[in-house]
């Protein structure tokens, strides 16, 4: 077993805290943009009280209207997703989810945690523990 004084992050270690910083910054980058626009279309449409989180109780027929509304705007904002029906946002934090969870099990060799141990002890624990990661794998030369 390494000491505290022993311990090197591995390649895999590096490599899952970067690609999770990456992520944080990609979903940093696309809130402003997709709320924003969200939020334009709503007040456009006379809802002016809903928000993006609360969209989906928009009136049948006004939800088409905001979602091909959503869609020309990610268009114009240059957003790219794989399929024209996903949200750009939605997307860039899955891919955050995804990048957390690769984090956690490239450490799972040295803490014993898993992603699904994390998440039974509370989103709290989960949060603090990718928090207490990310500044292991910052603060190590590499």
């Amino acid at each position: 077993m390494q000491t505290a004084r022993e311990f090197r992050l591995t390649p895999e270690q590096i490599a899952a805290g970067k690609n999770v910083f990456l992520m944080m910054a990609l979903v940093d980058m696309m809130r402003p943009i997709v709320e924003g626009y969200q939020q334009k279309i709503l007040n456009e449409l006379g809802y002016p009280e809903l928000t993006p989180c609360t969209a989906y109780q928009l009136p049948n027929g006004v939800d088409t209207t905001y979602y091909a509304r959503c869609n020309e705007e990610r268009i114009k904002a240059g957003l790219k997703v794989e399929n024209q029906e996903h949200c750009p946002l939605l997307v860039a934090e899955d891919m955050l989810r995804v990048a957390r969870n690769t984090l956690i099990e490239a450490f799972e060799p040295v803490t014993g945690l898993t992603t699904h141990a994390l998440c039974c002890a509370g989103m709290d624990k989960y949060h603090e523990y990718i928090d207490l990661t990310l500044r292991l794998v910052a603060s190590n030369p590499h």
